[in-house]
C-alpha cells in the first residue's frame, strides 16, 4: 500500500569504495524507519574517478543492495566538471539615474547548456553504464536549480539575458532599452512593462531546466533543489515567481532551511501544484544548514507543520557516510545516522505518517489567487516601500488566518488561474484539482480574460470573495470541533532514590592548532587518574604522536582511527600531534570525567558556559543528578538511572510523566520492559494497570543533546543558532556552550479522565 508521506535520506559519501559502510548505512535507514535515501557525493575524493566505469559499478552494486532492503534510492547528479562558459552571468544595475549592462564570468542561470552538459555527461551516463535491474529499480535523480540571485552589485539590480531585447521588439515593435529605467522606479505607467519583463525572466528560468524534461521522457522522477524566499514579493530577484517557476516540474520541491518555523505560503503553493498539475508528490529538502541542537519535539513540530501544508515527501540533510574535519565543518546536523535520539525516530516518523494519513481526507475547496502579476507591475529592487510588498504581505495574512481557522487551501496566481481555469464540466477546476470556493487576494491584477473567468465561476455555483470575512463562517460553515479537555489527576506514588549508572564511554572533544606542518592539540590529566585512555582521530594521517612518541592504531571505524595512549599519558599537561594527510578532529574516548576547572555559568536557560580550560579526572558523582557538572560535557552515550515505586491503591490505565526539558530523549523500561521513549513535548507514556504495594522497578536511560557531541561550543548562540558544527582553529566567543543535561528528580504518575 502507497504510504501518505515518504522519508528519505541524503546519504552524502566522500567515497564509494567501503561499500560495507555503505550497505550498513542504507541497513540503518530501513531500521530508522526511512522509506529510501538520495545517494550524494560531498567533497568526493576516492581513488575511483567519477562517473567512469569502475564508479558506474559500484552505483550499480548501490542501487541493488537497495533494492533487495525494500528501500527507494535517488541519485544526486552533479557535472563531472564545470562546462565551458557559454552565455555568461548578466544584469542590469540602476546608479544615479543610469542603467547599466553588467556581466561577470559566471556563467548564466539562463544558460540551456548547465542543464545540457548535465544530460549528456550524467545522466545518458547512469542510463547507459548502470546494469539493466539496476536503472531499471532506480527512482530517479535530483539536481541543485540555479536561481538568479546571485549578482554582486552595491547597486540595485535585475537578471538580464540578451535575447530580451530581440523578444521585445518582437512582440511591441519597440526598443526595450528606452523602458529599462522604469524598472527601477515606482512608476504606474510602467505596470504592463513591467509584468512583461518577469513574466519573460521567470519563464527563461524555466525553460532552462531541461533535466525535467529528459526525466520525464526517460520515466524516472526528478526531484529539484530549488532555494527560494517565503514570501512572494522576495521571490522575484530570486526566481520571478515560486508558483510561475515550480510549475515546471512534475514534482515541484523547495528547499527549506534551518529550524525555525516555516510560512504558510511557499509549502502551501508547491502542494497546490503537485495536484493541480503534477504528479501529486510535493517535495521538500529540510534540515540543511540546521545545527545539532535540535531536539525531537522541535523536529516533530517542524514536520507536522509542513505535513499540514500538503507537503508529502521529504529528504533530510544530511547523512554523512564520514564524520571527520571537513563534514562537522560545514555546520550540517548528521540526521538521523550521528544525532542521540535516532533512537526514537522511528516512533516520530510513524506519528508523521499517521498526521500525512489524516490529512489526505481533508478536502481542500478554497482556492486563494495570489497578486504575482500585481506584485511584478509595482516592483521596485531593493525597496519594500512599495505596493508590491504590500501585496505580498496581503498573501502571507490570509494564508496565515486560512491556517488558524483549520482551513485547508490551495493557492495559484491571476495567471494561472486565467490559463487554465475550466468550468466546462460545471464548477471550477484547475488542472486536476476542484473547488467551490475563489479566494483573490487583494491587490490581484486580473486581464480581461481573468475577469471573464470570475465571471463564468459565478455562474458555476462558486462562492467569489476578496478577502476573509469578518466571520469565520461566512466563508464556509466551519467543522464544529470540541475541545475535549481531559482532567488529570496525579497518583500518589511512594518511589526511591535514584540508582545511577554513569555512560559507559565518555568523550572529550579536544580543539587544535596548526603549526610548523602539523595538527597540534593540549589536554591536562590529573596526578590521580588510573584509568585507560583513547585517543580517535578521525582521517587518516601519516604520523600521530603523544608528548613526543609515536603511537600506532588499534583500530579504526567510520569516524577515524583509534590509539590506545595510556602508557604515554603524563599527569599535567599532555600535547598531541598529527602530521600529513587532511586535518583531523581529535577526541578522547574512555572511561573519565572532564572537569571544567573554571567551572558552569548560566547562559540561557537550556545552556551553561565555561572556558576551555578542563583537566581528565577518574569517574565519579559531582552533582547529584547535573551529568555536565559531573564530568561529561562533550559525552553522546546514556545515563541511566533505576528506582523502585510503589502506590498504595490499584489504579487502571496510569501513565508515567518525566521532565524531559534537561535531555534530547529518556527511554523508559518498566520492570524491565521498555515502554518507549518520552522527549519535551510528549512527556508520558501510558503503563499497565498497577495493582496496591506492588513493587516496580522503573529504570530511564537519558540521552544528552547532540550538540555537546558534536556542535560549536564556541558559537555566539550556542545551540541556539540554526547552524552549528566545529570551528577547531578558532571561535565566536571565548566561551564554550552545552545543552544542559539532568536526570529528572523525580517521575510522577497521573490519571486521565
Amino acid at each position: 500500500m502507497e504510504r501518505p508521506v515518504k522519508f528519505l535520506a541524503s546519504l552524502s559519501a566522500d567515497s564509494v569504495t567501503d561499500m560495507e559502510l555503505i550497505k550498513s548505512r542504507i541497513s540503518d535507514f530501513k531500521g530508522y524507519g526511512l522509506d529510501g535515501f538520495v545517494f550524494a557525493l560531498e567533497d568526493y575524493s576516492d581513488d575511483i574517478e567519477y562517473m567512469n566505469d569502475e564508479f558506474i559499478k559500484k552505483v550499480s552494486e548501490i542501487i541493488l543492495f537497495t533494492k533487495s532492503e525494500g528501500l527507494e534510492i535517488w541519485l544526486e547528479a552533479k557535472p563531472t566538471e564545470p562546462p565551458e562558459v557559454g552565455m555568461l552571468s548578466s544584469w542590469l544595475e540602476y546608479d544615479g539615474g543610469t542603467v547599466k549592462q553588467c556581466c561577470s564570468p559566471e556563467r548564466s542561470p539562463f544558460d540551456y547548456t548547465n542543464s545540457a552538459v548535465l544530460i549528456d555527461s550524467v545522466l545518458e551516463r547512469y542510463k547507459s553504464g548502470l546494469s539493466k535491474e539496476a536503472y531499471g529499480y532506480l527512482a530517479g535523480f535530483t539536481s541543485e536549480v540555479p536561481d538568479f540571485s546571485g549578482q554582486d552589485s552595491e547597486y540595485p539590480a535585475v537578471p538580464w539575458y540578451d535575447e530580451l531585447e530581440t523578444e521585445y521588439t518582437e512582440e511591441f515593435d519597440g526598443d526595450i532599452f528606452s523602458n529599462l529605467k522604469s524598472l527601477f522606479e515606482d512608476n504606474e505607467d510602467a505596470s504592463e512593462f513591467k509584468a512583461w519583463y518577469w513574466q519573460k525572466i521567470t519563464d527563461r528560468m524555466g525553460e532552462t531546466a531541461l533535466i525535467s524534461e529528459w526525466c520525464k521522457e526517460n520515466e524516472k522522477g526528478y526531484f529539484p533543489q530549488i532555494k527560494t524566499n517565503a514570501n512572494p514579493y522576495s521571490q522575484v530577484l530570486q526566481t520571478g515567481s515560486a508558483l510561475q517557476y515550480l510549475r515546471r516540474f512534475n514534482l515541484p520541491s523547495v528547499s527549506f532551511s534551518g529550524k525555525t518555523a516555516v510560512s504558510h505560503f511557499l509549502p502551501v503553493s508547491v502542494s497546490s501544484l503537485a495536484k493541480q498539475f503534477g504528479s501529486g508528490t510535493a517535495g521538500a529538502s529540510v534540515l540543511g544548514g540546521l545545527g545539532w541542537g535540535i531536539r525531537p519535539g522541535e523536529f516533530e513540530e517542524y514536520m507536522t507543520r509542513l505535513i499540514e501544508c500538503g507537503i508529502n515527501m521529504f529528504v533530510f540533510h544530511t547523512s554523512f557516510l564520514h564524520l571527520n574535519y571537513k563534514s562537522l565543518s560545514r555546520n550540517q546536523i548528521s540526521f538521523p545516522t550521528h544525532i542521540t535520539w535516532k533512537k526514537v525516530v522511528p516512533q516520530i516518523l510513524e506519528r508523521l505518517r499517521e498526521k500525512a494519513e489524516d490529512e489526505t481526507k481533508r478536502p481542500h475547496k478554497i482556492l486563494v489567487v495570489c497578486p504575482t502579476r500585481a506584485i511584478w507591475e509595482h516592483f521596485v529592487p531593493t525597496s519594500d516601500k512599495t505596493i508590491s510588498y504590500d501585496y505580498s504581505q496581503n498573501v502571507a495574512d490570509i494564508c496565515g488566518r486560512l491556517y488558524e481557522m483549520n482551513r485547508r487551501f490551495d493557492l495559484t496566481d491571476e495567471i494561472i488561474f486565467e490559463e487554465n481555469a475550466d468550468f466546462s464540466g460545471g464548477g471550477m477546476k484547475l488542472g486536476e484539482a476542484e473547488y467551490g470556493t475563489l479566494l483573490t487576494v487583494p491587490g490581484a491584477s486580473f486581464s480581461k480574460k481573468g475577469m471573464v473567468a470570475i465571471e463564468m465561476a459565478k455562474a458555476n455555483g462558486v462562492r467569489i470573495l476578496n478577502d476573509i470575512p469578518k466571520s469565520d463562517t461566512e466563508i464556509i460553515p466551519l467543522d464544529q470541533i470540541r475541545q475535549l479537555t481531559k482532567e488529570v489527576v496525579p497518583i500518589s506514588t511512594v518511589q526511591d532514590s535514584w540508582t545511577i549508572t554513569l555512560p559507559k564511554e565518555n568523550r572529550f572533544l579536544l580543539e587544535s592548532s596548526y603549526k610548523d606542518g602539523s595538527f597540534i592539540c593540549e589536554f591536562n590529566v590529573d596526578d590521580e587518574f588510573d584509568s585507560d585512555l583513547t585517543l580517535l582521530v578521525t582521517d587518516n594521517n601519516n604520523e600521530v604522536s603523544i608528548n613526543n612518541i609515536l603511537v600506532r592504531p588499534i583500530m579504526n571505524d567510520c569516524l577515524g582511527n583509534y590509539y590506545n595512549i595510556t602508557s604515554n599519558v603524563l599527569g599535567g599537561k599532555n600535547t598531541v600531534m598529527a602530521s600529513g594527510g587532511d586535518r583531523p578532529v581529535f577526541c578522547l574516548v574512555g572511561d573519565f570525567k572532564v572537569t571544567a576547572n573554571q567551572g558552569y555559568r548560566g547562559f540561557d536557560d537550556r545552556q551553561v558556559q565555561t572556558r576551555y580550560d578542563f583537566t581528565v579526572k577518574n569517574t565519579g558523582m559531582d552533582s547529584e543528578n547535573n551529568m555536565i557538572r559531573c564530568g561529561y560535557p562533550f559525552c553522546r552515550d546514556y545515563v541511566s538511572a533505576k528506582k523502585v515505586i510503589y502506590i498504595e491503591e490499584n489504579i487502571n490505565k496510569p501513565q508515567i510523566k518525566l521532565d524531559c526539558s534537561c535531555s534530547a530523549v529518556i527511554e523508559v523500561f518498566f520492570d524491565n520492559e521498555s515502554l518507549g521513549f518520552v522527549y519535551e513535548g510528549s512527556e508520558t507514556l501510558p503503563l499497565p494497570s498497577i495493582a496496591a504495594e506492588e513493587r516496580h522497578l522503573i529504570e530511564i536511560h537519558c540521552y544528552p543533546s547532540a550538540f555537546n557531541a558534536f556542535g560549536r561550543h564556541r558559537s555566539l548562540f550556542g545551540d541556539s543558532e540554526n547552524s552549528s558544527g566545529l570551528n577547531l582553529t578558532y571561535g565566536d566567543s571565548q566561551d564554550l556552550k552545552f545543552t544542559l543535561w539532568k536526570i529528572p528528580r523525580d517521575i510522577e504518575l497521573i490519571q486521565e479522565f
